[in-house]
């Protein structure tokens, strides 16, 4: 089966109070400042070694990702993407793999290459927007992921909305769960990845990035199974 998600989906407005679309400019900029925090965010002693990897650094819009990661202890993993949108996407835990734990010294894939339980095989799409896609690992010794995720079945993701109450508080909660003092439970890893689309060129610094050919039929990574997207409005390019 193949689980569309994103790095990252397409988002529907909120509509309820709690996640009510926001215009206010300083409440984006706080929102933006927030998620670069989150980011940066580490320890000011690591207990514990937290690694984390994909199969490839740059993807083409229509290709499948996996994520690799390895801790020398066990402890409980929470999976962060943030999209070039603003979104961020609770990758693991998700409504396929709700227990957080994993063991020390074991290489996890997400997706696994076989699913155990009632576990069942699914695929990471990427899909549109273009552009850099970052990736935040946080470990903790002791507690699971800190927010009460909202995942309705397992096809579902958790997601942290720009421009939102919610979203504004989910960072800030993520943020307070990980104290950066020196009695620090947790560890963290950070990667990126770059997204290519048809006719557009990315500069890294001095390096320019090749262009890849789009695929015919782009698809999402997470929302529902095999949905096509609408062709974007507009092109991103990393600076």
């Amino acid at each position: 089966e193949m689980m569309n998600k994103n790095i990252l989906p397409n988002h529907t407005q909120f509509t309820t109070n709690s996640n009510s679309f926001i215009s206010n400019p300083n409440f984006n900029e706080s929102y933006n400042k927030l998620k670069e925090r989150l980011i940066d965010l580490k320890p000011t002693q690591t207990p514990f070694e937290v690694k984390l990897s994909t199969d490839k650094t740059e993807y083409r819009i229509g290709e499948k990702v996996n994520f690799f990661i390895e801790t020398n202890r066990s402890c409980y993993l929470t999976l962060l993407d943030f999209s070039p949108d603003g979104t961020v996407t609770v990758i693991f835990p998700n409504g396929n793999h709700k227990n957080s734990l994993i063991s020390a010294r074991k290489i996890y894939q997400i997706p696994p290459t076989s699913p155990s339980g009632a576990n069942k095989p699914f695929s990471f799409i990427i899909q549109e927007p273009s552009g850099l896609d970052r990736i935040k690992a946080f470990c903790d010794l002791t507690k699971p992921s800190p927010l009460k995720l909202t995942i309705k079945n397992r096809t579902d993701y958790h997601t942290i909305k720009p421009k939102t109450t919610k979203g504004l508080n989910d960072l800030k909660k993520i943020i307070e769960s990980f104290p950066t003092d020196n009695t620090s439970q947790w560890a963290e890893a950070y990667k990126e990845v770059f997204i290519f689309e048809k006719n557009i060129t990315y500069m890294r610094g001095k390096k320019t990035i090749p262009i890849l050919e789009k695929p015919e039929k782009p698809k999402d990574m997470i929302g529902t199974f095999g949905n096509e997207l609408p062709k974007p409005n507009n092109q991103r390019a990393i600076k």
